[in-house]
């Protein structure tokens, strides 16, 4: 890290750019000849040392910014997928602010993505303990072979814990090989 501080500067307008700490990294070994001490790792240390962070985007920029993404993507996105996206381009905010620019933005579309089935479901799986649920399935694409493949599933640790082949479906043959 002692290498870099002649280097400070540089840093500090890299990071002003936006640029991440891996390109900070490259930029020094290729364009200013630092042999040793520009590792990524150097470089994050640094940053943390003289508090050198990326700018912070206000909530006017934000919103700007969001609406732009709503028109290049469309507005189903929500406040993680476009995080993720804002991301890519190079913007950080945190997930509440982008959910609150998508709730400003655009409020209808808002609620429809809170009223999908899985925000709605109001019992969520669970299984207990082990062997508490069990899944059974069976596979008939073979019955013209002459084959039928069934199988129990765990509920809980989502193992097989047992299966039988058999020539057609028999459900006595599954109860006593599969079930019990």
């Amino acid at each position: 890290m002692a290498a870099l501080e002649e280097y400070k500067d540089i840093i500090e307008e890299l990071v002003a750019r936006g640029k991440s700490h891996r390109e900070i990294s490259q930029f020094l070994q290729q364009n200013c000849n630092v042999e040793r001490g520009a590792s990524l790792r150097s470089v994050k240390s640094l940053c943390a040392k003289y508090s050198i962070y990326k700018p912070r985007l206000n909530d006017r920029e934000l919103q700007e910014e969001v609406e732009i993404a709503i028109g290049e993507v469309g507005p189903t996105y929500g406040r993680k997928m476009m995080k993720g996206y804002l991301k890519s381009k190079g913007m950080d905010a945190s997930e509440r602010r982008v959910g609150e620019s998508l709730k400003r933005l655009n409020p209808t579309q808002n609620e429809e993505r809170m009223m999908v089935a899985k925000n709605l479901n109001p019992m969520p799986y669970v299984a207990e303990y082990f062997r508490h649920k069990l899944h059974m399935d069976q596979n008939e694409k073979l019955v013209m072979f002459g084959v039928t493949h069934v199988i129990a599933r765990d509920g809980y640790s989502g193992k097989i814990v047992s299966h039988a082949s058999m020539a057609t479906k028999n459900n006595l043959l599954i109860y006593d090989q599969v079930f019990k």
